[in-house]
């Protein structure tokens, strides 16, 4: 039918869909900000939109209207002359920003010094166990959406992946992602590399390159995204990261997907800097002594 519902786009920007497909929309794209532009305080069905945004730890820019959010805050700027009011659950000042890549910038630097000098060892005793690449990359989903190539040292056989689907009936995790102990495809060495953390080295690149950071959420791969309830995405509302609050908080041993929910969701209200210190020394602590090893 002729008019709005029948754009494709507007002034050269695509239209993606109407606000009935909004949630299907944020799920396909690569979403920062939500801007609602109205032109009445009660517009058919917006709270609803809010309240997605707000669980999904999007800021939500409205140009009028207010609703009552019971986890955001607000704030009002100047947008081009346009008053905007914007609902947020946690948004970091500039400063905030800067500290915070400045610490994964010197962190990747130490961390790609250390993997360089253990390289050669670590892909000699790779390949005399199982001959092939020692680094294995995967697609991981990032900061809202974003995919990005994750690096680590390969510690299974490389029929990997084919050989995953047979062993989705054992999963020791609840939920959306995939665990077990006593992994079969692990060869001897991979299995050290994981339990010491090792496998980890090469994401200190990806933190280098922006995809990561030292101490975030732990990225999923789009297909445990695909399974994720509508609360579950707000864990890709920051940068994911090599350590988390999960990772020191039990590590191997949380087994429902929904408590790693609770504890990314916690991390992302609590941020801080030094809760970031704070956990970048308990993982040393955690790693250590072993206690359990990252997914």
């Amino acid at each position: 039918p002729d008019g709005p519902q029948s754009l494709t786009e507007v002034d050269g920007v695509p239209v993606l869909g109407q606000m009935e497909n909004l949630e299907a929309i944020v799920r396909e794209h690569t979403v920062d900000d939500l801007f609602f532009a109205v032109d009445r305080i009660e517009s058919d069905g917006l709270h609803d939109f809010m309240l997605m945004c707000e669980k999904l730890g999007i800021p939500a820019r409205i140009s009028l209207g207010f609703y009552e959010l019971r986890q955001s805050r607000t704030m009002l700027l100047d947008l081009q002359g346009i008053p905007v009011v914007t609902f947020y659950r946690h948004m970091r000042s500039p400063l905030e920003t800067i500290l915070k890549r400045a610490m994964d910038l010197i962190g990747a630097l130490i961390g790609l010094a250390m993997t360089g000098m253990l390289f050669p060892w670590i892909a000699y005793r790779i390949r005399k166990e199982s001959p092939g690449p020692v680094i294995f990359k995967q697609i991981r989903v990032g900061e809202n959406g974003r995919r990005f190539k994750c690096y680590k040292f390969r510690t299974m056989s490389l029929d990997a992946e084919e050989r995953k689907k047979d062993l989705l009936a054992a999963n020791q995790m609840q939920g959306p992602v995939f665990k077990l102990d006593q992994d079969p495809r692990v060869f001897a060495f991979g299995s050290f590399l994981r339990k010491s953390s090792l496998d980890e080295l090469p994401q200190f690149l990806n933190v280098l390159r922006g995809d990561m950071s030292l101490v975030g959420t732990r990225p999923p791969t789009p297909e445990e995204v695909a399974q994720y309830e509508l609360h579950a995405r707000r864990r890709l509302s920051i940068r994911p990261g090599l350590t988390g609050l999960w990772q020191v908080s039990g590590r191997s041993r949380v087994r429902d997907f929904d408590e790693i929910v609770k504890l990314d969701t916690e991390y992302i209200d609590r941020w801080s800097i030094w809760l970031d210190l704070q956990i970048l020394f308990r993982t040393v602590w955690v790693v250590v002594f072993s206690r359990g090893s990252a997914v």
